[in-house]
């Protein structure tokens, strides 16, 4: 089999599978186009909730304010030392994601649903301190010279706060939260051979973990002491029956620890506002805000797509616009057409009319409502016909509207900006043809905001397309028929 010398630029579809590179790679900003507010999500101290749907983008953005990909943001603009750069910033962010299946761990061990609490508050606390750990092993060893003094102080902080003088380095740190969470694991696969468990528990549990290690950050690293942390939580709603204890955190947030959150969730993912402190919630508004992923209009939203897919198609070295590609708009009266020229009886959908018209009137009617190029105007004259107007003013219409496509009138109201799409429908019912989806508007209009089913369609249609050429002709010829769309 011919080795393909063509790459689909539609093939990568999820931020929850791409590196930070590659998710900077792929990005286009949404800020100019949706209600997200860029500056909001990047300073803001109050806890912001970004809702949207299964591919809307929530990844992509929360993985964009993360430091990797700000990391490499500064890089691109040619800076030189992201110590500086990041506190000029003003924020910096930990992402960590919860896994659908994260909760299932707790689910079924024979324990207090307090232990259980207790036990998903320091399973994140060691995520979220691994996450960091790392983060400012990367961002200090980036300038080792200059910030050698300051990483030797963190770890010598963070020497006190593990309780544990054989941490020599940031890695023996990494090392450290590591076996701390091998620790936990075990427990739990022990549980029903330790006699007193949750005693032995509470010789692991440490509290507040993450503060701690932030405040001595703060403390050894000057430039960073008066920055915004933000921890990014991703998929807010696979913590389930532990959301009250991401929602404490949310409640508990100080301003003067400048610690803030940013939580990824899809609509209707907020199983409780309920908190562990006592009867409180969280409320609205007050303990945090949301953020909708939605664009401001359907225009706006075509805009974001164009620049998404027009960006990845220059990563291949194609600079020819994807609405030219995939066709700007449908054409609905070839596709009709194109559905009946090679089908025996072209007169099927004239059919209905006998129930109608008397059978010495028959063929002079369907003469005078026949439109051989557009099978769609015959239609729209026999739903005229239906609701009674008269078989010489349709024709009348009809020919005025084919003599002077801008004029207006009711004909071409209701052909165009009414019923054409449920003409086209009904005529390829009467004909069983399937319906062919194709042209970037369409898919702009069935993504209906999840940038990811776009992509989807663009990936589909572009393997169907290739199943039928060589790679050459959708790079010469950079058309694709409406056969291989979706």
């Amino acid at each position: 089999m011919e080795k393909s010398i063509f790459r689909n630029p539609f093939a990568a579809c999820t931020a929850r599978d791409m590196s930070y590179d590659e998710v900077l790679s792929y990005w286009c900003s949404p800020f100019t186009f949706s209600q997200i507010e860029e500056d909001a999500i990047f300073n803001n101290l109050t806890p912001i909730f970004i809702q949207g749907a299964r591919g809307s983008g929530k990844t992509m953005l929360l993985k964009y304010l993360s430091y990797y990909c700000q990391k490499k943001c500064a890089e691109l603009k040619g800076e030189k030392d992201l110590v500086v750069y990041f506190s000029q910033l003003g924020s910096l962010g930990f992402y960590f994601r919860y896994k659908d299946d994260f909760g299932m761990i707790f689910k079924y061990i024979d324990c207090s649903s307090d232990i259980k609490n207790r036990l998903f508050l320091y399973y994140y606390e060691l995520f979220i301190s691994r996450e960091i750990v790392l983060v400012m092993q990367d961002l200090l060893e980036t300038d080792r010279g200059k910030y050698s003094e300051a990483l030797s102080d963190l770890v010598d902080s963070l020497k006190t706060i593990f309780d544990d003088q054989n941490i020599l380095n940031i890695n023996d740190v990494v090392k450290k939260i590591n076996d701390l969470i091998y620790e936990l694991d075990q427990w739990i696969k022990d549980l029903i051979y330790i006699d007193n468990p949750e005693d032995v528990l509470n010789t692991y549990i440490s509290e507040g973990i993450v503060r701690k290690i932030l405040k001595c950050i703060r403390s050894s690293i000057t430039q960073l002491k008066n920055i915004k942390f933000i921890i990014i939580i991703d998929e807010y709603e696979n913590a389930h029956e532990y959301q009250r204890v991401l929602n404490t955190l949310i409640k508990q947030v100080d301003m003067d620890e400048l610690i803030t959150y940013r939580l990824g969730i899809r609509p209707g993912g907020m199983d409780t506002y309920k908190t562990n402190v006592g009867a409180e919630d969280i409320q609205i508004d007050r303990d945090f805000t949301r953020q909708e992923i939605s664009f401001k209009d359907s225009s706006a939203y075509r805009k974001f797509l164009c620049d998404i897919a027009n960006k990845r198609l220059k990563k291949i070295n194609v600079s020819v616009d994807i609405k030219d590609i995939l066709g700007r708009t449908e054409d609905l009266e070839k596709e009709a057409y194109d559905a009946i020229k090679d089908k025996k009886n072209k007169m099927k959908h004239f059919e209905d009319l006998k129930t109608i018209v008397s059978p010495k009137d028959y063929k002079s009617v369907v003469e005078a409502l026949s439109y051989k190029k557009n099978p769609l105007l015959e239609l729209l004259n026999i739903l005229w016909l239906r609701r009674g107007k008269e078989v010489l003013e349709i024709k009348n219409e009809m020919e005025q509207f084919i003599k002077n496509k801008s004029a207006k009138s009711k004909y071409k109201e209701d052909y165009i900006n009414k019923y054409k799409y449920q003409l086209v429908l009904l005529l390829l019912n009467i004909y069983k043809v399937r319906k062919k989806y194709y042209s970037f508007r369409t898919f702009a209009f069935l993504s209906s905001g999840a940038v990811n089913d776009f992509i989807s369609l663009c990936r589909h249609t572009i393997v169907a397309h290739l199943s039928r050429h060589k790679d050459e002709l959708f790079i010469m010829n950079l058309m694709i028929h409406a056969d291989h769309s979706a």
